[in-house]
């Protein structure tokens, strides 16, 4: 069963999906550096996967799928692909993603 999946998925979206952001402030009050957040999609009985984009048409993916689908990692599916497609078809309608554009 796979526990943990880390991925780019191809998939366009219009607006940045990200979880905030995290800055570096100089004791000036200059912005050194910044970075976007991954933001949280809550799944089954509160498992969450982290998600944020990686360009307009790619999607960073991390996360325990069997768990975020089904609640539990007891049991699931050995495929990966077949796995992290259900998750997409599920995350598709949550953030509203256009994928086939």
């Amino acid at each position: 069963m796979i526990d943990w999946a880390t991925a780019i998925l191809p998939c366009y979206h219009s607006e940045t999906i990200n979880g905030g952001r995290i800055a570096c402030i100089s004791p000036d009050g200059e912005i050194e550096w910044q970075v976007e957040k991954k933001q949280q999609v809550s799944g089954s009985h509160e498992s969450n996967i982290s998600i944020k984009s990686n360009g307009p048409s790619q999607l960073y993916f991390d996360g325990n799928p069997s768990k975020w689908l089904q609640g539990h990692n007891l049991f699931g599916s050995d495929n990966l692909v077949a796995l992290v497609e259900h998750v997409m078809h599920r995350l598709i309608p949550l953030l509203r993603l256009s994928p086939d554009r």
